[in-house]
């Protein structure tokens, strides 16, 4: 199964030229793999479900099903079940009225925490730096800190940057979960998170994804 055929268009993220190191952040231990491909299933499933996502939901549940047990994917196959059977029509007004008529569950985070002050323009530029600085490029129409892109990028990017990726989409993801979970959206268990944390087991660099993480989004590279 190709890479492409479960991605979603405009969620991409691709190499950028003259990568400097990622900033330093308190904390450097890398992403499980497992739970890489956890957030590049969710970074998927929050897309707007176009055709070619609602053409795909089964492949993304079967992928689903293959990564090992866990809260977090308990919550991503209690919010699959639901999201399978929506009929497409249905789930793009779905997705419509829940993230684009209501700000306080805007999948745009610093909009849902600088809104449109003048502080917003930094903070967009400080995700943008980020990404740049890990040598990762937005391949997306959508703004930089759309919370799938950032969720795509911290699923791919090394050590520390991915943390401060999350950490920058923490209090936003919070605030959305509880909108969400106000509405009793079908969505808010992709949001949802675990009550207790764990010590993540540390590797060398992002070379510890494993390869289900490659056939769960696509990520082209550019070449200078």
């Amino acid at each position: 199964m190709s890479p492409a055929s479960l991605a979603e268009p405009g969620l991409g993220v691709v190499a950028g030229p003259d990568a400097e190191p990622a900033p330093e952040a308190h904390d450097d231990a890398p992403l499980s793999a497992d739970q890489a491909d956890l957030l590049a299933l969710a970074s998927v499933m929050l897309g707007y479900p176009d055709d070619r996502l609602c053409q795909s939901r089964a492949r993304l549940a079967d992928a689903l099903a293959g990564l090992p047990a866990s809260p977090a994917k308990s919550h991503l196959a209690r919010f699959a079940d639901w999201w399978l059977t929506m009929p497409p029509a249905e789930l793009r007004q779905i997705y419509v009225a829940t993230f684009d008529s209501r700000r306080g569950c805007s999948l745009d985070v610093t909009y849902s925490t600088c809104g449109d002050q003048r502080t917003r323009g930094q903070a967009l530029h400080d995700v943008l730096s980020l990404f740049h600085s890990a040598g990762l490029e937005p391949a997306t129409e959508e703004l930089p800190d759309h919370l799938p892109t950032i969720c795509q990028f911290a699923a791919m990017a090394p050590p520390p940057a991915a943390r401060q990726a999350l950490q920058v989409a923490r209090a936003a993801a919070q605030g959305i979960h509880q909108g969400l979970a106000k509405q009793h959206s079908g969505y808010e268990p992709v949001l949802r998170r675990r009550r207790k944390r764990r010590r993540f087991e540390k590797t060398n660099g992002f070379k510890r994804r494993s390869r289900r993480c490659s056939t769960i989004v696509s990520f082209s590279s550019k070449k200078h």
